[in-house]
């Protein structure tokens, strides 16, 4: 009752033409890429504009934010910092994300294609002006994954970056990294890297999770990494659906083997549109009603093979069943409950954590 108008595909434009019509007082009814209501009726169901050529965006206008926003953390420091966007999109299809849908809506809108590249002469153009006039000082890209891209286009970036030289973060899978894509990235000032694993098995990664890629190749592009002095984390998923607690443990037993800095576990979230949500809903592990946002923190999830509890008592404790030697894994099991005696063995696990194994990235067996 309080929403009247929706978006579907992107914004940019058809945020602009709305403002502009309100301001105006004109019609908006008839605003591609909008759902609009009226008296509490749908009245327009709008078709979608082609994808936008991203090489004619304008830079982000920083100065409509406090100046204290531009202020972010990275490893224990304060940099003042900007996202950047180098693609839009991505070209992979991980069930869990809604980066796939993106691409088949289009191309079902015949739209265009979703996924697509800013040229490295646009980003230097932002990257000069973020820096000048905003005096920025680390770059976070934003890209789903950023060395999804050519040997030519690699070459293009690090040309490109080295003017700048800037400290920068990034996303990326373990297929992109290679010997010498490591070494230029660190050549060129990148300081930090959050790798995508998302699980340890393969089998249940090729045939839930839709990635392909042997474990010896995520070991590797660590190693490569840490060989060329940059910072990385992994990124894992714990819960998905039909998960059991063995496959759970297959994550930490590859984590173990990460030469990784840190290490993230985030709780699976059936998210609309993605097709990990329809099988949950096929599957009857959740109520179709039930939407999921961005801010949920325990399983939406009720599975034979795993209770939400225990879910969310691995997630809690994924990092010290990765990182703190196996005689510790009684203990860890005692943490992962929500209990006085639970939460009080976590504490004190936490603590041996962070001050004897934190941010080494060497497992210790």
């Amino acid at each position: 009752d309080f929403v009247d108008y929706v978006c579907r595909g992107e914004g940019e434009d058809a945020l602009v033409e709305l403002c502009n019509a309100l301001e105006e007082g004109k019609d908006t009814s008839k605003i591609k890429n909008l759902w609009v209501k009226k008296n509490g009726k749908i009245i327009e169901k709008n078709p979608i504009r082609p994808a936008l050529d991203v090489n004619t965006l304008p830079v982000q206008d920083l100065s409509i934010f406090d100046d204290i926003s531009l202020h972010r953390p990275m490893t224990g420091k304060i940099y003042r910092m900007a996202p950047v966007e180098t693609q839009r999109g991505c070209p992979y299809a991980c069930r869990f994300c809604n980066s796939p849908e993106k691409n088949e809506f289009y191309n079902a809108q015949q739209a265009g294609r979703f996924f697509r590249k800013r040229t490295m002469q646009h980003v230097h153009n932002e990257l000069k002006e973020l820096v000048t006039k905003f005096n920025i000082e680390y770059i976070f890209f934003i890209t789903d994954t950023f060395l999804a891209m050519s040997e030519k286009e690699f070459d293009e970036f690090c040309e490109m970056y080295s003017e700048f030289n800037l400290p920068f973060f990034m996303n990326t899978r373990p297929e992109t990294v290679t010997e010498r894509r490591a070494k230029k990235l660190k050549e060129v000032g990148c300081h930090r890297v959050n790798i995508g694993v998302e699980h340890g098995n393969h089998k249940f990664r090729v045939d839930v999770v839709g990635r392909n890629y042997k474990n010896e190749l995520a070991i590797k592009a660590f190693d490569l990494m840490h060989e060329a002095g940059i910072s990385t984390v992994s990124n894992n998923i714990l819960g998905y659906p039909d998960e059991t607690r063995e496959l759970i443990f297959d994550t930490v037993e590859l984590t173990r083997k990460l030469k990784c800095n840190d290490i993230n576990a985030f709780t699976f979230i059936p998210y609309q549109g993605t097709s990990l949500r329809g099988l949950c809903e096929t599957k009857n592990y959740l109520d179709k009603e039930r939407l999921a946002n961005i801010y949920e923190t325990e399983s939406l999830l009720n599975m034979p093979t795993i209770s939400k509890a225990e879910i969310g008592g691995l997630v809690k404790t994924f990092v010290l069943y990765s990182r703190l030697p196996r005689k510790y894994w009684k203990e860890i099991k005692i943490a992962e409950q929500s209990t006085e005696e639970g939460n009080e063995k976590f504490d004190e696990l936490i603590a041996l954590y962070r001050n004897e194994y934190s941010n080494k990235p060497l497992a210790i067996n």
